[in-house]
């Protein structure tokens, strides 16, 4: 396999195993809610839609 199709198939794999974290019923609401009032994700906000963007577009190119 090439390297972008590797970077390709590690992003989705990321992809489905933090899916499939984020599904777990053992853990419970309030401990997301917890987990979620985190200051980090507050300070981090402003760029996870550049941070999105970015990738799709490198997904893209991988593509193209």
């Amino acid at each position: 396999m090439t390297l972008q199709w590797t970077a390709v198939a590690l992003f989705l794999y990321a992809e489905i195993l933090i899916n499939i974290f984020l599904c777990f019923p053992c853990i419970s609401a309030q401990r997301w809610r917890l987990v979620f009032g985190w200051r980090i994700w507050s300070w981090l906000s402003p760029y996870w839609n550049k941070f999105f963007f970015a990738m799709i577009m490198a997904l893209i190119v991988l593509f193209v």
